[in-house]
């Protein structure tokens, strides 16, 4: 056994623990049940020491944590420098842990994160990064606050640091149906509710949220510098995605992640969190106004973020083409809060309105009549190799670079999904490199059996960091493996093909071995 296919194993088996494994065979045939799932939205602040004298990181935390019981949980994390010197070092990955009510209102919480990445020229190594941590938090009636102790290491480079970690966690609960093979299917209502406890059918609602493909250009100040202290000419071209989730009919939660893919910044990227408001034109049916206001971590690709922390504004127009699609064109304003960097930003947007089925909070009623379509979801945990990458650096090394990451998928028929992937790289001295992708995908009718399906993906979006050669950092990815079901909501597959970057050298093979977890929304159908 090789060690690239035992470091995909471990990793898996990683992997595996961080997803729900009581999955059930289900007849088709069974009408949906409604069932209802807690989770955790954990924000962490903490001060890293760094193996420069006298250096410090502060690094801030996202996790997005579901309950796999009373005491086990499990989800997606990322960590990304806000003050110091590195900015651009942010780390994407998984986050395991256990915890429980001790005493009235007081928790006790351990948890391990396993992730990859880096930059900012930190000492990372390879990329791979653990935190283990453990500590308490006290809850208050919407949310919870924490101290821990944590660690983070990157076993093969300089960072080992010890800290402590001040948290605040918001518990939520989420709605999901055990039917995952009827994504595209529209039930009444009651056909869905039937057997769900008066509890729970009493408090759900439903309101909107969207998905949004994401183009930037930014055109820096004269004043704006590289990292090397030159001047930052040339407008930079960014790829990424936006979720949206509305708080009322006019204001909402939006995540924006977005990756270099042209204006010699490759390997920077950025993470936004925000809110804004929307405002319909009246007499203009298709037609609405939007403003918003984020803050995140930035940087990499020489662009002068300083420790990392940047705030950004924007305004647009959305036009609607269809009741779900919709179109928008915005301008803004990007400034690193401890770099040299700011620019005017121009963005174009396609994206993808849905009325979500919701539980807690009723922005907008259900009534009898509503039908809901059952939508389908796929999370794939996915370890991935690229093999003997060619390098930036005059370099005869024939290493391998290994990445962990994340890919979600929203399933439009039995054949055909659209698809949105996160990795980076955590051995393979490329620590620092993640690429972030979005693509199509097809699926073929089951093969040898029932089990089986070919599948395949052609993928395109922004890479860089770690050395590799992406030029200025778009890539494409071709794609083609095999999917084996085991229960109605638990796959794993293996896939081959090549990253490509369109302006650089790479071009390389890749193997990716991973877990593929089936899952079922709720949308309303008008």
């Amino acid at each position: 056994m090789n060690g690239t296919f035992q470091k995909s194993t471990f990793t898996l088996l990683l992997l595996l623990g961080c997803i729900n494994a009581k999955s059930q065979d289900l007849s088709i045939n069974q009408k949906p049940v409604l069932q209802t799932r807690t989770g955790e939205i954990r924000i962490s602040l903490e001060n890293i020491t760094m193996p420069a004298p006298g250096e410090k990181m502060g690094l801030a935390g996202f996790n997005y944590l579901l309950d796999f019981s009373h005491f086990f949980y499990g989800g997606i994390a990322g960590y990304g420098a806000l003050t110091g010197e590195r900015g651009g070092f942010l780390t994407g990955g998984f986050e395991g842990g256990a915890h429980t009510s001790i005493l009235n209102h007081l928790w006790v919480d351990t948890g391990l994160f396993l992730g990859g990445g880096g930059g900012g020229a930190a000492a990372q190594g390879g990329g791979l990064m653990l935190r283990p941590h453990f500590g308490f938090f006290y809850e208050f009636s919407n949310y919870r606050l924490g101290l821990q102790y944590s660690k983070v290491k990157f076993p093969d480079g300089e960072i080992n640091s010890d800290q402590i970690s001040l948290s605040i966690e918001i518990p939520f609960t989420s709605l999901y149906t055990n039917s995952p093979d009827r994504a595209n299917q529209t039930y009444s209502f009651g056909e869905i509710t039937d057997q769900t406890p008066s509890e729970i059918k009493n408090r759900l609602g439903h309101t909107n949220e969207t998905f949004t493909l994401t183009s930037q250009f930014y055109f820096p100040k004269s004043d704006s510098l590289t990292t090397r202290g030159q001047p930052q000419n040339g407008t930079m071209g960014l790829i990424g995605i936006e979720f949206r989730h509305d708080l009322d009919d006019r204001i909402y939660f939006l995540i924006r992640p977005a990756g270099a893919m042209g204006g010699n910044t490759d390997g920077y990227a950025e993470l936004f969190f925000g809110g804004g408001y929307i405002y319909p034109l009246p007499y203009f049916d298709r037609i609405a106004l939007s403003a918003s206001l984020s803050a995140g971590s930035a940087g990499g690709g020489n662009v002068d973020t300083g420790g990392g922390a940047v705030i950004k504004a924007n305004a647009g127009l959305d036009y609607s083409l269809t009741r779900h699609v919709f179109l928008e064109i915005e301008a803004g304003y990007i400034k690193a809060t401890g770099g040299s960097f700011s620019a005017p930003a121009l963005g174009f947007k396609a994206g993808y309105d849905m009325e979500s089925l919701t539980y807690g909070r009723i922005i907008s009623p259900i009534q009898p009549e509503d039908q809901i379509r059952l939508t389908g979801w796929r999370l794939r945990p996915s370890h991935q190799t690229y093999l003997s990458p060619q390098r930036k650096s005059p370099d005869t090394s024939k290493e391998n670079v290994n990445l962990i990451g994340l890919k979600g998928d929203r399933v439009l028929s039995q054949s055909f999904f659209l698809t949105g992937q996160a990795l980076s790289a955590y051995n393979g001295r490329a620590g620092g490199y993640s690429a972030g992708l979005i693509g199509a995908g097809w699926e073929s009718p089951p093969v040898f059996g029932t089990k089986n399906q070919f599948n395949a993906e052609i993928l395109i979006g922004a890479g860089g960091g770690g050395g590799l050669s992406v030029g200025g950092g778009a890539i494409v990815e071709p794609m083609f493996g095999l999917k084996h079901r085991f229960t109605q909501n638990l796959s794993a597959e293996i896939m081959g093909g090549r990253v490509k970057a369109i302006g650089g050298d790479l071009n390389s093979a890749i193997i990716d071995f991973g877990l593929v977890y089936h899952l079922t929304g709720l949308e309303m159908s008008r």
